[in-house]
């Protein structure tokens, strides 16, 4: 029986480094010719060519590169690589991460990219999803952005699956923090909106044509859509997180109590 051996890639010093309450990491500083641990970012990968500093020599900037590998000693194949994050301040719930993705060239074939939360880098065994996988197909950047949930794992990891040697996947601008605040009635990244007697009605005048209502530990709750007004009254007591999207595609995300 053959056995998969993925390379973890620490060191002492990230594991024990102070916990980062936000992250704004572009890489710039980050060494192109070493191979990872870098400034606390750590991987855990078959080979460590599967995740690297990449360069543009068109804009000089420097960014992740997941590679798809087919050699036969280590190859990446459609096996999950792992880029981790510095250790964070355990995840309250109020914090969103953002990034962006895209294909290196036309010529790659499509991957797909899932965020998730460790204990700790050196146990992949512990990776907990925070949203559903997100399929690359294209070289145009794309921003991705999730609700960080209520959590003990202190490590937010990027989850690469490329399914041939074709695919080699550029991630950039990875931004962890944005606080968003609580009240029963206010506006909130320009979305102003009510909640009175079970219903959460907004104010702008734009149609809200998607809404997402997540708890406390990031579940989705509630779905709607095509209104501007919502019986929440099937939600507990409790603090609550939206995602809406308007119908002029405006979006907004904020915290209104139950």
């Amino acid at each position: 029986m053959h056995k998969i051996l993925i390379l973890i890639v620490t060191s002492l010093f990230s594991l024990g480094s102070a916990q980062l309450p936000t992250i704004n990491e572009n890489f710039s500083s980050f060494n192109q010719i070493l191979p990872f641990p870098h400034n606390g970012w750590t991987i855990a990968t078959v080979h460590s060519s599967a995740i690297t500093i990449g360069y543009s020599n068109t804009t000089g900037n420097q960014f992740i590169q997941a590679n798809g590998l087919s050699a036969l000693c280590c190859s990446s194949v459609n096996i999950p690589q792992y880029l981790f994050t510095p250790q964070i301040v355990a995840p309250d719930g109020t914090k969103t991460l953002s990034f962006e993705v895209h294909l290196s060239s036309q010529f790659s074939t499509a991957t797909t990219v899932e965020v998730g939360l460790v204990s700790n880098p050196s146990d992949v065994s512990t990776f907990t999803s925070i949203g559903v996988p997100v399929t690359v197909q294209t070289t145009t950047p794309i921003t991705i952005s999730y609700i960080v949930p209520n959590s003990t794992k202190q490590y937010l990891v990027f989850k690469f699956i490329s399914p041939s040697n074709n695919s080699q996947t550029i991630m950039d601008n990875v931004v962890y923090g944005g606080n968003l605040s609580v009240a029963d009635s206010s506006i909130h990244n320009n979305a102003n909106f009510v909640v009175k007697d079970n219903i959460l009605l907004f104010l702008n005048k734009e149609k809200i044509s998607h809404l997402k209502i997540y708890n406390a530990a990031g579940q989705i709750v509630l779905k709607s859509g095509n209104s501007n007004t919502f019986d929440i009254s099937s939600l507990h007591t409790g603090i609550y997180t939206f995602q809406a999207v308007t119908d002029k595609k405006t979006k907004y995300i904020s915290k209104f109590r139950k």
